[in-house]
């Protein structure tokens, strides 16, 4: 065999040796495939930054509310009967301040239940003088029911007082008919007072 035979065959016999130790170094087992989107979501999970601790933030105070004056609200209030006045509140002459009761002594009201049987007119008067005429006129319905004409009383009522005395009655059936009630009073046919009054129906 001649010298560059020689040569050429340790060569490729060298390259050969060569190429055996590179193969052996990759062992098996240690290839790794390509990710998946499975596993790059895995990464990227367990590589997130641990989450800041929480720290708590103080709210600033509550500001205080401007205070505000309060505003006073009535309460509702029922209607009651009105006082009964007395013989001084009457006008400086004449009648004043009709007003209808069930009793000469009770609240005068404006509304009576059925069967009520008697009325009571009370007003108050001053300055009267003997001879003064008075005239009272009832209405029914605004009908004309009730008449009265009659010179004043002196001797019994005087100049000034209370006339508690004159009253509509019905003893003998149920009671007055439900209606509405008005009555005129006029002194020397002028008109002083007028007032109305309400009998329910049953």
């Amino acid at each position: 065999m001649s010298l560059q035979r020689l040569i050429a065959f340790l060569l490729v016999f060298a390259f050969a040796l060569l190429a055996s130790a590179c193969a052996e170094l990759t062992l098996p087992g240690r290839f790794t495939p390509e990710a998946t989107a499975t596993a790059v979501r895995d990464v990227l999970i367990t590589r997130q930054r641990p989450p800041l601790p929480q720290i708590p933030v103080p709210l600033p105070s509550a500001i205080p509310a401007t205070p505000t004056v309060a505003t006073a609200t009535p309460e509702p209030t029922t209607a009651s009967a009105p006082s009964i006045p007395s013989p001084a509140t009457a006008s400086s002459t004449g009648f004043c301040c009709l007003r209808f009761t069930i009793a000469p002594d009770t609240q005068p009201v404006a509304i009576f239940p059925a069967g009520t049987e008697t009325i009571h007119a009370i007003w108050d008067y001053a300055a009267l003088n003997p001879g003064d005429r008075v005239r009272r006129i009832w209405f029914r319905d605004d009908l004309i029911w009730i008449t009265r004409e009659e010179t004043w009383d002196w001797e019994t009522y005087g100049a000034e007082g209370t006339v508690r005395d004159v009253a509509v009655y019905d003893f003998e059936g149920d009671g007055l008919l439900p209606a509405s009630y008005r009555l005129q009073l006029y002194l020397n046919d002028v008109l002083q007072e007028e007032g109305t009054f309400t009998i329910s129906s049953p």
